[in-house]
C-alpha cells in the first residue's frame, strides 16, 4: 500500500510539472529561465530514489558539480563497442548561465567512461552552444549537431563538429545553416546506415525549426561527411511547431515528426520522404 500511495503522488507532481512548464516548451537554447540552469535531482527530496527492480547501473560520466542537462547518446555504427554522449554544460557558469557543450566516450560498451570535456569554440562570434545531439556513420565518425548563439547579431546557427578518432577529440566543424537574419533553433542530426537498396548511404541530415523566412520545420543534408551542407528543403509550413525529429527508414526513406500547433492541445505531426529528403509529404497529423 505505502509503495501504490507514493508511485500515486508521483504521477500526480509529473502531471502538474507538465502543466505548469507547458508555456515554456519551446524555449530557445539561450532563454534565460531558471530551470534552464540548476541541478535537477528529480521531484524527490535530495538522495531519496525511488529503487528500480532492475540490474542497472548508474554511470555519472560529466562527473562535475555544475548542471548538465539535454543529452544526447549515440553508438558508434562501425565499431559498436564505442559509445559517445554529450549534454548542455553549465560547468563556465550558472550566473549568468553560459551553455556550452559537454561530451565524454567509453571504449567498453558504456562501462567506464573518458574524462569529460567541452567542444572547442570555433571562433570569437560563436563562443556558446546548445542543443546537442550526436550521430555515427557507417566509417566510424562521429558528429554532434549543435545550435549556436553569433554574438555579432544574436542569431542562432548550427554548428556539426566531427569527430574521426571514436569521440575523442573534434577538430573538425562545418556551419551547416545560418549566418543571416534567422533564428534557427532545435536541431537534431540522423544518418542513413540502412543495409537495404537505399542510394543515400551515409547521408547526413538535420531538420530544425527556423524562426524567420521561411518559417517552419526545414531540413538540410551533407553527402560528404558534413562538409558541405545543401539549400534547406521546407519539411512543414505548420505555425507553432517545435522539438523536430529526423529518422531513416531501411531503404532511405527520411521521416521527420515534430510537435506544436495552434491548436490548444498538442500535436504530433509527420512527414515523410522517398527522395532523400529533397521533397516530403504533406503534414500529417498523427497523435
Amino acid at each position: 500500500m505505502k509503495r501504490i500511495i507514493l508511485a500515486s503522488a508521483f504521477i500526480l507532481i509529473l502531471s502538474v510539472s507538465g502543466i505548469t512548464q507547458n508555456s515554456k516548451r519551446f524555449s530557445r537554447p539561450h532563454d534565460t529561465y531558471p530551470e534552464n540552469a540548476r541541478n535537477d535531482r528529480g521531484f524527490l527530496s535530495p538522495g531519496y530514489f525511488i529503487p528500480l527492480p532492475y540490474p542497472y547501473l548508474n554511470y555519472n560520466i560529466s562527473v562535475d558539480t555544475f548542471p548538465q542537462n539535454e543529452p544526447s547518446v549515440k553508438f558508434n555504427a562501425k565499431f559498436s563497442n564505442i559509445v559517445l554522449a554529450s549534454w548542455r554544460d553549465f560547468r563556465t557558469g550558472v550566473t549568468p548561465a553560459i551553455r556550452r557543450v559537454g561530451f565524454s566516450y567509453s571504449n567498453d560498451g558504456g562501462t567506464t567512461w573518458s574524462t569529460s570535456a567541452l567542444l572547442p569554440i570555433v571562433d570569437p562570434t560563436h563562443p556558446r552552444t546548445s542543443d546537442p545531439a550526436v550521430c555515427s556513420d557507417s566509417l566510424g565518425n562521429f558528429y554532434i549537431a549543435t545550435i549556436s548563439i553569433d554574438v555579432s547579431n544574436g542569431n542562432g546557427v548550427i554548428i556539426v563538429y566531427k569527430s574521426t578518432d571514436g569521440g575523442v577529440t573534434f577538430p573538425l566543424f562545418s556551419i551547416a545553416q545560418g549566418g543571416g537574419s534567422n533564428y534557427e533553433d532545435k536541431e537534431w542530426i540522423a544518418c542513413d546506415l540502412s543495409t537495404g537498396s537505399s542510394a543515400y548511404k551515409n547521408t547526413l541530415y538535420i531538420s530544425w525549426t527556423r524562426f524567420g523566412t521561411p518559417n517552419g520545420i526545414l531540413l538540410t543534408k551533407s553527402t560528404n561527411g558534413g562538409v558541405n551542407w545543401s539549400t534547406p528543403v521546407q519539411v512543414s509550413t505548420v505555425q507553432g511547431i517545435q522539438g523536430s525529429e529526423p529518422a531513416i527508414g531501411p531503404n532511405g526513406e527520411v521521416y521527420v515528426v515534430y510537435a506544436g500547433g495552434t491548436s490548444t492541445d498538442d500535436i504530433i505531426y509527420f512527414n515523410r520522404s522517398t527522395n532523400g529528403g529533397a521533397t516530403f509529404t504533406p503534414s500529417q497529423n498523427i497523435a
